[in-house]
């Protein structure tokens, strides 16, 4: 076989110089040789040798701008890149770190609430209190410990330990900062605790007496390794650093990957935000090189967001980008070394040898063309999904990237998943195809062709699918047993590239497809695995960002209940309260001495204890009517078998506005009976039935008209003693005659009335169930 020369010439691609080789063939060279011995007029070849050799100087001026112009060009691609990526990291963990310091806000401010009315030697004796602050630490992660200072900066109370050790912070910046009203909450520097020896920071929020003067402080301790736990799965370039910095001191609370508390850059970053006070961009100089910076304002704290990039990591990236290009400057020197060499070779073949170089620089440009549109459109589908956190977008822009990347006619994206009868595959994204090949499309099957991508993580290209031995003979085609199913697109060359994420696991695979066998080589090859590598990396960034949001959605909704249940708690306490205050008052006048008062007003306040006992110890705030008559009723009915009381009628659930007032009148109800009625005697029985009543005829209004409300329902209970000693008639109605008509018809809006005969007293009560 015969071989050619290889030579070098200039041509003008897309208005740029470059050196590309030109092949001669057997003919040229054979023109070449003889012109080679013939005579030439000397004057004309210096003329050209001098003409060429000028030429080639201007050659390798050009090659060297060119190449300057690209390394300056990719110098500010990866400055713009590198700007992108710390500004979008910043603004990210910005938004984290505002979510941890609001909610670490709202701990604070429920740890102050858990004062209440009490004083600070009150708080401090509180076992209860101690508790609170446990459950309230124990809810959020990153707080190590809550702490209760008094005004003069003693500990009163901490979740550390019970009862609270002596320390005193009147010292702390966290303390001092509380001193000033209006402060808000105020974070500190990085400390190690006297009393836990950990390295925490502080913030804290001042309390107020009631008349809005200074009571004392309300301290958190935040670990900064949560911090650093969540920056590990952030998706950080090379030589990024991540740190949270205080305003007031410049100092460093938290930083990722090392652990630093000095900030090396104080007058770069002051004068930033001199600048900016929110956010923006800088650089500075450290002990490790040049850097550069961004930085962002967390809410409105004096808090900030740091991300850092190295001079020297973009110094990497630009040198390997440059390294991908140097072999065409190496190459264009060498071709003007040869060409200043054979100068006196080209002669009389110099026009033949211009057309041949003219044909194979337009086919070399028309391939370097392509490629630059490829690597173009490479580049901006990175751009795209980097800054994408939707996977549904990512997908998209994927499939139709990788698709028009490779020259497929057909590209998909099946997404992983499992089933009850093992891994299964799902289409998510068809292009190329109408909705009919959609609808027909079927999930690839666990063969030898299919599998290796899914389940191994392999590479799979095939020229001709159906001349495949993996594939050819083993699905159910035409009638003759092979081909395509029926419907199916008709695919010949096939290449499928898994995706796969940071931690291993296959988030699924691009598969792509044509009509005409051998169209897929190295390159396209190439080209969908950068496309997969950068979907994983958008993928997981997406789950990440995903995972995120319902971290903070969840965390609104327990706040949102969480205002919910201190609301209803108030409302219950001034409920008490009044309860309280009512059974006070009419307990001080039926009684006549300080001993009879205790007694019975202790026992009226037991009786309204277990009944909002039995309530709290529902989830549903509700009691049920028989647990409420047993709590009252079982001490009096000790003996085996249990005869002296029955309780019989179906299960009722009261709410909480109902059971509260029906407990008191079973207790006064149970106390008279026990002093006066049947459970004063031995012989003496007592039965409580109830049964559930509802009205069928809904009630009538003002107007006439009969509303459209469900019927009522109402409980109608009996109370019967006997066995008894004969009741007395009583003089005037006494205590539990007014409490039965406060509770039963004023609370209750019920009904009830009472007999004295000779067996004993019997007592009728009707009241409503409310829902």
């Amino acid at each position: 076989m015969e071989t050619a020369d290889t030579l070098c010439g200039i041509a003008l691609v897309n208005g740029e110089r470059v050196w590309r080789p030109v092949l001669l063939d057997r003919e040229d060279k054979i023109a070449q040789r003889a012109s080679a011995g013939a005579d030439r007029p000397v004057q004309s070849s210096s003329r050209f040798a001098r003409a060429l050799g000028i030429f080639s100087i201007c050659g390798l001026c050009c090659v060297l701008f060119l190449t300057g112009l690209f390394a300056r060009v990719s110098w500010l691609q990866i400055v713009d890149r590198t700007q992108s990526e710390t500004a979008n990291t910043a603004f990210f963990v910005s938004e984290h770190a505002e979510q941890i310091f609001k909610v670490a806000d709202l701990a604070l401010g429920k740890a102050a609430a858990t004062l209440g009315e009490r004083t600070w030697d009150e708080a401090q004796g509180s076992r209860q209190l101690f508790e609170r602050l446990r459950a309230i630490r124990d809810d959020i992660p990153y707080i190590t410990d809550l702490w209760l200072l008094d005004a003069a900066g003693d500990l009163r109370q901490t979740s550390f330990a019970f009862p609270a050790p002596k320390s005193h912070a009147g010292d702390r910046s966290a303390f001092k900062a509380q001193v000033q009203q209006g402060r808000g909450l105020f974070v500190g520097e990085v400390t190690i605790g006297r009393v836990s020896g950990l390295e925490t920071f502080m913030v804290s929020r001042r309390i107020d007496d009631a008349a809005g003067g200074f009571e004392g402080v309300a301290i958190a301790t935040v670990n900064i390794d949560y911090f650093n736990d969540f920056w590990t799965r952030l998706t950080l370039a090379p030589g990024m650093r991540v740190s949270l910095v205080r305003k007031d001191d410049m100092s460093i609370l938290a930083s990722y990957p090392t652990r630093s508390q000095l900030l090396n850059d104080v007058a770069s970053f002051s004068a930033a935000l001199v600048r900016n006070p929110q956010h923006g961009l800088y650089s500075f100089h450290s002990s490790d090189g040049d850097r550069f910076g961004s930085y962002r304002r967390v809410a409105s704290l004096p808090i900030f967001i740091r991300v850092t990039q190295s001079q020297s990591a973009m110094m990497n990236d630009w040198v390997e980008a440059m390294l991908a290009y140097a072999p065409f400057s190496v190459i264009g020197l060498v071709a003007l070394g040869v060409l200043t060499v054979f100068a006196r070779r080209l002669g009389r073949s110099e026009e033949r040898s211009r057309r041949a170089l003219n044909e194979a620089v337009a086919a070399r440009t028309a391939e370097l063309a392509e490629q630059t549109r490829l690597l173009d459109k490479l580049n901006a589908t990175g751009r795209l999904i980097a800054a994408e956190l939707d996977g549904e977008a990512v997908v998209n822009a994927v499939v139709g990237a990788a698709r028009d990347l490779s020259g497929a006619a057909y590209g998909a994206f099946f997404y992983l998943k499992t089933g009850p009868g093992g891994e299964r595959l799902r289409l998510h994204v068809l292009s190329g195809a109408s909705a009919a090949d959609f609808a027909a499309l079927a999930d690839p099957r666990d063969t030898e062709i299919f599998a290796p991508t899914f389940n191994q993580r392999k590479i799979v290209r095939s020229d001709d699918i159906l001349r495949d031995p993996r594939y050819g003979g083993k699905i159910v085609g035409d009638a003759a047993g092979g081909g395509m199913p029926a419907g199916h697109l008709p695919v010949r060359s096939y290449l499928a590239v898994p995706v796969v994420s940071r931690s291993g696991e296959v988030h699924g695979a691009i598969l792509l497809g044509h009509p005409e066998t051998g169209q897929f080589r190295e390159r396209q090859e190439q080209l969908a695995v950068g496309v997969a590598a950068q979907a994983a990396v958008a993928l997981d960034n997406a789950r990440l960002y995903e995972a995120a949001q319902t971290e903070i959605e969840g965390r609104k909704r327990a706040e949102e209940r969480q205002k919910l249940l201190i609301r209803e708690l108030n409302h219950r306490v001034k409920n008490v309260l009044a309860t309280v205050k009512a059974v006070l008052r009419l307990t001080g006048r039926s009684t006549d001495s300080v001993k009879d008062f205790v007694e019975i007003f202790s026992a009226r306040i037991n009786s309204l204890a277990m009944t909002h006992t039995t309530l709290t110890d529902s989830v549903r705030q509700t009691a049920d009517l028989r647990t409420i008559l047993r709590n009252e009723l079982a001490p009096y009915d000790e003996l085996e078998p249990r005869q002296r009381i029955s309780l019989e009628g179906p299960a009722v659930t009261l709410s909480s506005e109902t059971a509260v007032p029906f407990g008191m009148a079973v207790h006064e109800l149970t106390t008279n009976a026990v002093k006066h009625g049947a459970l004063s005697a031995p012989a003496g029985r007592l039965s409580v039935e109830w049964r559930i009543l509802a009205d069928p005829t809904p009630a009538a209004g003002a107007d006439g008209q009969t509303s459209d409300e469900r019927p009522s329902r109402h409980v109608q209970l009996t109370w019967i003693e006997s066995g008894g000693p004969p009741p007395e008639p009583a003089a005037q109605p006494g205590f539990g005659t007014e409490l039965l008509d406060r509770v039963v018809r004023m609370q209750l809006q019920g009904e009830y009335d009472t007999s004295r005969g000779v067996e004993g007293l019997r007592l009728s009560m009707r009241i409503p169930l409310t829902a």
